[in-house]
């Protein structure tokens, strides 16, 4: 694939740059390019997704106020544990390419309107993503951060202009950029030393926990 050739570009990059002698700023430059060239791949596939996922959110924080909180945990919860272990078994969902783009904008929808409403946005996200079948783990990486940038933002934005992300929570929410950037650079040098059966692996682990933490919120909220 596209984003598979852009990869092996930056390795091959990568290792020219370690054994030569050559000229510093001109590796700089070409590791920079195909960076460039894996973004311009990722967004061009998956800007539906985006969309949807942009669209998804602004109603789950329109309906913030109205919904049942708990009832929503509880089904989404149920269901991303469910799936999963779909997922770990034979029966396994796996996304063809012609039906990445239509199935993406479902789970878009669906992942906005819970983030809108409770923040998380990851479970349906790494469902997906994880069903797609040609997307290798450096991919699903970059196509996750584009995706939970391009909710979170708008959801912050949405929350501050209502009111709901003021005094308090709003320093709490700048201060956890801390810990999440240093877990960040942790998973990044952890990823270079895992396979990607063993990555997998890992993203399943992550939900089980999501589903299970959505059903403790949902117990909590009663």
């Amino acid at each position: 694939s596209t984003a598979h050739g852009t990869f092996n570009g930056i390795g091959n990059a990568g290792s020219e740059c370690r054994h030569t002698n050559g000229d510093a700023s001109g590796c700089d430059k070409r590791l920079a390019s195909l960076s460039a060239s894996n973004i311009k791949s990722i967004v061009g596939r998956f800007w539906p997704v985006c969309v949807a996922l942009i669209t998804g959110t602004i109603i789950g924080t329109r309906i913030l106020s109205v919904i049942d909180e708990r009832l929503l945990l509880l089904v989404v919860g149920l269901f991303v544990i469910v799936l999963t272990l779909f997922q770990a078994s034979q029966f396994k969902l796996q996304i063809e390419s012609r039906l990445v783009v239509p199935t993406g904008i479902i789970f878009g929808i669906a992942s906005g309107v819970i983030g809108g409403i409770s923040s998380m946005f990851g479970p349906m996200l790494i469902l997906y993503l994880v069903s797609v079948k040609d997307l290798e783990k450096e991919d699903f990486v970059s196509t996750i951060s584009f995706l939970y940038i391009s909710a979170v933002v708008p959801w912050a934005v949405l929350l501050f202009s209502v009111g709901l992300l003021r005094g308090p929570l709003l320093l709490g929410s700048v201060a956890a950029v801390i810990p999440v950037t240093i877990g960040m650079l942790f998973g990044q040098h952890l990823r270079e030393h895992i396979s990607e059966q063993r990555f997998q692996q890992l993203m399943l682990l992550v939900l089980i926990t999501s589903g299970s933490t959505m059903l403790w919120r949902a117990w909590s909220v009663g």
